[in-house]
C-alpha cells in the first residue's frame, strides 16, 4: 500500500466516523469532495494496468494543489457564513413542503418544455434517418446524433424529469395533473434512452436524490439501494448495447490488465476512473502552451460559434495527450491547460468557495432555488474526477433552466 493510500483511507474513515455525529448533514460539499477524491486516488494507486505510468512530483503538486485549494474555498465559505442561523436537517425536512410554491405555473412550464423537447428530438430523429440504439454501430451512432443548437434543447431532458420529481413531492393534491405529469416523466425517460446517453441519467439521478434528501423524509436505506439498483441497471444496459459487439476480455486485453482475466469485468470501471487521472498526469507534464480561459469559457464560445475558430487558431486540443481509447480529464485540467497551476489553484479556490456559498445560503434561507442549485454543484463534485460539468454548453443550458423555473414558482413572499 502506497503512502497515499494510506493517506486517502485515514480521510475517507475519518469522514465516515464524523458522520455518525448527530444531525450531520453527509451531502455537505467538503466531505462529499474528499470522499471521493479519496477513493479515486486509492483505487488509481493501485496500478493494474500498463497504461498506467509513475507520476512525476509535478503531476503530484498540480492535482493536490488543486484538490487543496477547492477545500480552502470551503473553509473560508464555512468562516465567512458560519455565523448565520442554519436550518437542521430536521427542521428543513419538516417545514420545506409548507412553503407556498405555484405549482400551476411549475405544470405550466412542465408542458411547454417537454412540447418543445419532444418536438426537438423528433426532428432530429428524422433529420438523422435513424435512432442510435438501433443501429448497426450503436457507439459509434450515439456520438455522431445531434444537430448542434436542436440537440442543445433535447440534453434539457434532465431539468424535465427533474421537475416532474418535483411537482410529484410539492403536489399533494391534484391526481388528475400527477397522471398527466406522470406521462410526460415516462415519455421523456424512455425516448432519451433510445439516444444512448448516460451521463444526463446520472445527473438527473443525483439531483433528484439530493432534492428527496433535503425536502422530505421519504428517503430510506432500502429506497436508497432500490434507486441506485435502478440507476445501475440504466447505466449498464446503455453501455452494453453501445459496445455489444465487443466482449469483455477484448476490454481487458486492450487495457493491458495485470490482474487475472478471471476479473476481467472490472476493467471497464476500473479504467474509466484511473485513465482520467493518467491522461491529467501525462498532459500536466507535456503541455507547451495554455489557452488563457478557452476551455473554462467553453461553454460561452460555443454558445456564441466561435469555438472552433478559437480551437484552430490557438491551436487548442483539448485530448491531445490521451494515449489510450479512454479520452476524459478530470475537472482540473481545464484550469491547467488554461492557465497552468496558478489556474488550477485559482479556480478550484473559487469553485470550492461557490459550492459551499450556495450551501450556507440553502441552509439559511431553505429556499428551492439554492438547494437545486446545489444538487447541480453536487453532480459536479461528484463527477469532478472524470469531467468538468461546468464548462459544457448542455449542463449550463440545464442549470440557467432549472435556476429560471425554481425562482418563478416561489412566491413573492418566499
Amino acid at each position: 500500500m502506497t503512502i497515499i493510500q494510506i493517506i486517502s483511507l485515514i480521510i475517507l474513515f475519518f469522514i465516515i466516523g464524523i458522520n455518525f455525529k448527530k444531525d450531520t448533514d453527509i451531502l455537505s460539499p467538503g466531505k462529499v469532495f474528499l470522499v471521493i477524491w479519496s477513493v479515486v486516488l486509492f483505487i488509481t494507486e493501485f496500478k493494474f494496468s500498463l497504461f498506467q505510468h509513475t507520476w512525476s512530483l509535478f503531476a503530484w503538486i498540480t492535482l493536490l494543489m488543486g484538490i487543496i485549494a477547492f477545500s480552502l474555498g470551503n473553509l473560508i465559505a464555512n468562516t465567512v457564513l458560519i455565523s448565520n442561523r442554519l436550518y437542521s436537517l430536521k427542521s428543513i425536512r419538516s417545514n420545506f413542503r409548507m412553503k407556498k410554491f405555484n405549482l400551476n405555473k411549475l405544470l405550466v412550464f412542465l408542458v411547454g418544455l417537454f412540447i418543445i423537447y419532444f418536438s426537438a428530438w423528433a426532428f432530429e430523429i428524422i433529420l438523422y434517418g435513424e435512432i442510435p440504439i438501433f443501429s448497426l454501430q450503436p457507439d459509434k451512432a450515439r456520438t455522431e446524433f445531434g444537430v448542434f443548437g436542436i440537440h442543445l434543447i433535447v440534453n434539457l431532458f434532465p431539468s424535465i424529469l427533474f421537475l416532474c420529481i418535483e411537482y410529484f413531492v410539492l403536489q399533494t393534491t391534484q391526481t388528475k395533473h400527477k397522471i398527466f405529469v406522470w406521462v410526460i416523466f415516462f415519455i421523456t425517460f424512455f425516448s432519451y434512452f433510445f439516444l444512448l446517453q448516460r451521463l444526463n441519467y446520472f445527473f438527473w439521478g443525483t439531483l433528484t436524490f439530493t432534492f428527496l434528501y433535503y425536502s422530505s423524509n421519504s428517503l430510506n436505506l432500502k429506497k436508497i439501494i432500490t434507486g441506485l439498483i435502478i440507476l445501475i441497471i440504466i447505466m449498464w444496459g446503455i453501455n452494453s448495447i453501445r459496445v455489444a459487439q465487443y466482449a469483455t476480455q477484448y476490454l481487458y486485453v486492450i487495457s493491458k490488465m495485470k490482474y487475472s482475466s478471471d476479473y476481467a469485468s472490472f476493467t471497464g470501471p476500473y479504467m474509466y476512473i484511473v485513465m482520467n487521472m493518467e491522461n491529467f498526469a501525462n498532459g500536466v507534464n507535456r503541455l507547451q502552451q495554455h489557452s488563457y480561459g478557452i476551455l473554462s469559457g467553453d461553454w460561452f464560445v460555443a454558445l456564441i460559434g466561435i469555438k472552433s475558430w478559437l480551437a484552430e487558431y490557438f491551436n487548442v486540443d483539448y485530448r491531445k495527450f490521451v494515449y489510450s481509447s479512454y479520452n476524459t480529464y478530470p475537472i482540473f485540467w481545464n484550469f491547467y491547460y488554461d492557465f497552468g497551476l496558478i489556474g488550477v489553484v485559482i479556480s478550484s479556490l473559487v469553485l470550492g468557495y461557490l459550492s459551499s456559498l450556495f450551501y450556507f445560503l440553502f441552509r439559511i434561507t431553505m429556499r428551492l432555488k439554492y438547494m437545486v442549485m446545489y444538487g447541480i454543484i453536487l453532480f459536479g463534485i461528484v463527477m469532478s474526477f472524470f469531467t468538468n460539468i461546468f464548462t459544457s454548453l448542455n449542463f449550463m443550458a440545464n442549470i440557467l433552466l432549472l435556476w429560471w423555473v425554481n425562482s418563478r414558482i416561489m412566491n413573492e413572499q418566499e
